[in-house]
């Protein structure tokens, strides 16, 4: 029934797809962020596959805009990482083990780039915002609600594919929380603002339950972030920890005491594991600098063994970092991109959003939110692997759609009244020259600005 149920709403998104390309890239976001498949005991079919291709197929009536997107520095810089990303693959130990994984990404990234193509107005851009939290917050909702319901629950496998651990469901979680947050400040229509509500909420106890530390540690930080940026600090913190503290308090024991582990780092053998790993990567890094040991980390899992000390050389495990792992995969300049691009779309969403605070506080709370997801990602990631994952390019493509929206809103010409026929306008007004229709002077001694109907603007520029 759940299968049956999905390939109709596939179905129905992909119809759209083929009028509209944006509607298919909603939705194409939609069950990459929320994976419906698993939902629905279906994974392994090509929903998604068949989404992004309607949608892309779609969007090349849209690719006179894309010489626009060259003038983005973001676009540039995201290219160049995906073009050393991609010699990494090339110059691998064994190019074979960089795949199917550089196939997702190729994938994510080129569907990710349509995001600023086709999101194009403010209106785009609010409705893109909301099925983001909408998507991620159905993920939360659903993992949140279920724990609830039975009473308090310890989540230790997450949700599935690339979410098929508890610390990498947490992590995704942590990254929907601000746009839920502002998603619900931002709407008006009570239906909507209970909805939002109610997924963060059940979102909070979610990643309770999932009793990963960095995952904690990292919606500590976007809480804070939140709520520190309110018009009301006190009452925002004071209303973020109650909407948190059910989940928590349900699973109290358990998670105090998995959080007291990290009082004595030297006897957690999960923590030494990862400085192990940390350590390797780094090795590696020093072996293979400009292109690492091959894009996917499967190459880094054969060769870390010699690399790795202590108790931890047999575990063929990743590293445990995104920035180390993509260091040790695919080199030093492919790190220094993605920290550019990264760090410089987080920097930059808090300067526009200071720029529009007071004209445009929509604007600015969007801004908000990819900015604290970003940064609660950026935390999160040091303690994950997530060079593939897609929701964090999907938030930053999301940042260069503002980008771009705001850059066009810039250049835009200025609105030029129509002028009648036979009308003297200057071609290039000069200070002091009259601009708009001249009206010439009449046979005779009466001057221009002295006939019937001249108009008060037209008498006052004659008489100066």
């Amino acid at each position: 029934m759940r299968d049956a149920l999905l390939m109709v709403v596939v179905a129905i998104i992909a119809v759209m797809a083929v009028f509209a390309p944006r509607y298919g890239l909603l939705g194409y976001l939609w069950y990459a962020i929320f994976r419906p498949d698993i939902f629905a005991f279906s994974s392994g079919r090509p929903y998604s596959m068949i989404l992004a291709v309607v949608t892309a197929a779609s969007s090349i009536r849209a690719m006179p805009h894309a010489l626009e997107l060259m003038r983005n520095p973001f676009v540039w810089i995201f290219l160049g990482y995906q073009a050393w990303t991609g010699l990494s693959v090339l110059m691998a130990q064994n190019v074979k083990l960089c795949f199917p994984g550089y196939n997702f990404f190729l994938t994510t990234s080129a569907i990710v780039l349509l995001i600023p193509l086709l999101i194009r107005t403010q209106e785009h851009f609010r409705i893109l915002m909301q099925v983001l939290a909408a998507s991620i917050g159905f993920l939360g909702g659903k993992m949140g609600l279920y724990g609830i319901l039975a009473g308090g629950a310890v989540f230790v496998q997450g949700y599935g594919g690339y979410l098929n651990d508890n610390n990498l469901l947490a992590l995704a979680i942590v990254m929907g929380v601000p746009l839920l947050w502002y998603a619900l400040l931002q709407t008006s229509y009570l239906p909507l603002k209970a909805f939002f509500g109610f997924m963060l909420l059940t979102s909070l106890a979610a990643i309770a339950m999932c009793h990963s530390r960095g995952g904690i540690l990292s919606l500590a930080c976007v809480m804070v972030l939140m709520a520190w940026h309110s018009k009301r600090r006190v009452a925002a913190f004071v209303f973020i920890g109650l909407l948190a503290l059910p989940g928590a308090w349900l699973v109290k024991d358990t998670l105090i005491a998995r959080m007291s582990t990290l009082s004595n780092v030297e006897e957690d053998e999960s923590a030494m594991g990862r400085l192990a790993f940390w350590k390797a990567a780094l090795k590696v890094s020093r072996d293979y600098p400009l292109f690492g040991v091959g894009f996917g980390s499967d190459n880094y899992r054969v060769i870390s063994g010699s690399y790795i000390e202590g108790n931890f050389s047999a575990t063929g495990l990743v590293v445990h970092n995104t920035y180390f792992q993509m260091l040790a995969d695919s080199g030093y300049p492919t790190l220094i991109l993605y920290c550019i691009f990264l760090f410089s779309c987080i920097i930059w969403l808090k300067r526009h959003g200071n720029s529009v605070k007071e004209s445009n506080p929509e604007e600015y709370m969007w801004a908000e939110a990819l900015r604290i997801s970003l940064i609660g990602f950026a935390i999160g990631s040091f303690f994950l692997s997530r060079v593939t994952y897609d929701f964090p390019y999907i938030l930053l493509m999301a940042a260069v759609a503002m980008y771009q929206i705001k850059s066009q809103a810039a250049g835009a010409p200025a609105v030029q009244l129509p002028v009648p026929a036979g009308a003297l306008v200057p071609p290039d007004p000069l200070p002091g020259v009259p601009i708009g229709p001249q009206v010439p002077d009449p046979p005779g001694d009466e001057p221009a600005w002295k006939r019937a109907g001249a108009g008060r603007k037209l008498r006052s520029r004659q008489r100066v």
